[in-house]
């Protein structure tokens, strides 16, 4: 996924949810908006077992708040964010601290979280949805190259221990 809109990461997020519901898994869908995330629960509901939090997770409490309520899980798919097209020129500092609250140490502070626990138990995933951008850069995308890239290093270094 390289500089997708809100919309693109939705579609990304149902196929996933979609895909482990059909492997007999149950899932948990988190969105920002309630009446979104219900709309997507009951459109899967006929495939499997569904469960919901509407969390914000540019909030670190928020986050917290997920990993207390959803307890073990055997798999993590870090898709959040939307981070928009610039250059470096282009974007606030406010901008690129919002994009990177969501995308970037989302994906981080949610792995931590739910990492010891998998480790504890000597099994689980994480899969963290990262755009190509991050290996091909371009000035007009800059925040989300820049956040991408530095998810790819972080997701390698996770992934090496």
């Amino acid at each position: 996924v390289d500089a997708v809109d809100e919309a693109d990461l939705r579609a990304i997020g149902a196929a996933c949810a979609d895909t482990f519901l059909r492997e007999g898994c149950s899932v948990v869908l988190v969105a920002r908006d309630p009446d979104t995330l219900a709309a997507a629960a009951r459109d899967r509901a006929p495939l499997g077992p569904v469960e919901t939090s509407a969390a914000d997770l540019a909030v670190p409490a928020e986050r917290e708040r997920l990993h207390a309520e959803a307890g073990a899980v055997d798999i993590l798919v870090n898709n959040a964010g939307a981070i928009p097209a610039g250059g470096l020129l282009d974007l606030t500092m406010e901008t690129w601290e919002s994009a990177w609250a969501l995308k970037v140490m989302g994906y981080i502070h949610l792995t931590q979280l739910f990492l010891r626990g998998m480790k504890a138990r000597g099994e689980g995933t994480i899969v963290n949805i990262i755009g190509a951008a991050g290996r091909s850069p371009r000035y007009d995308y800059i925040c989300g190259g820049t956040g991408n890239a530095a998810l790819m290093a972080f997701t390698s270094a996770v992934g090496a221990k």
